[in-house]
């Protein structure tokens, strides 16, 4: 069994900024790809593209099936403190996300 662990502080909510973890995430699975192809970095984005696609594929479907696949990191709350918080936290990253999607080539707002 492999077990990894990421240094990432909770904000101000108690939310793990989940974008910020994703990052963290990424950077690791590129790095786990990077000896399977001697270093080369055309080769590690694409093979780390085509993993991720399986991966996105595998969400969109479940998202298509009605499946709510997202999933938050709140530390000390549940229940209704919960929500709240992510409600919060969520607004707080508004302006980060909507960066990240029209750098990303998604034109549009959530």
């Amino acid at each position: 069994m492999l077990e990894m662990s990421f240094e990432i502080e909770p904000d101000k909510h108690q939310a793990i900024n989940g974008i910020e973890l994703a990052e963290m995430l990424i950077l690791n699975a590129a790095r786990l790809i990077a000896p399977y192809v001697a270093n080369c970095p055309a080769c590690i984005d694409a093979v780390f593209s085509a993993v991720a696609n399986q991966a996105l594929e595998y969400v969109q479907e479940n998202i298509e099936g009605g499946n709510d696949v997202g999933y938050s990191y709140v530390i000390g709350l549940d229940g209704d403190a919960r929500n709240a918080a992510l409600r919060s936290h969520f607004s707080d990253t508004r302006e980060l996300v909507e960066f990240l999607l029209n750098d990303g080539g998604a034109h549009h707002q959530h």
